[in-house]
């Protein structure tokens, strides 16, 4: 068997396979937020905390605020709905 081409292993990776779950539905889900907590993490791994820290202009939401609130917003979806 040969190699699988890069298409062919791009498209495996696009994939939806739903975690286990009791409905379908929320293992999609809880997949596709599994996948962007990944790419986030890869995206913000050489940032150092100064950068998370900077605020655009006095005010202004910085890195670090923006990840607080979307790990809130997380918790939230998924302990509270």
């Amino acid at each position: 068997m040969s190699e699988p081409t890069n298409e062919q292993m791009m498209i495996e990776q696009l994939r939806i396979e739903p975690l286990s779950a009791t409905d379908p539905e929320i293992g999609r889900a809880l997949w596709l937020l599994e996948g962007a907590r990944r790419r986030l993490r890869r995206t913000l791994a050489d940032l150092d905390e100064a950068l998370l820290d900077w605020e655009p202009y006095p005010g202004g939401n910085s890195i670090g605020t923006l990840l607080y609130h979307i790990a809130a917003i997380e918790i939230d979806w998924l302990f509270c709905e």
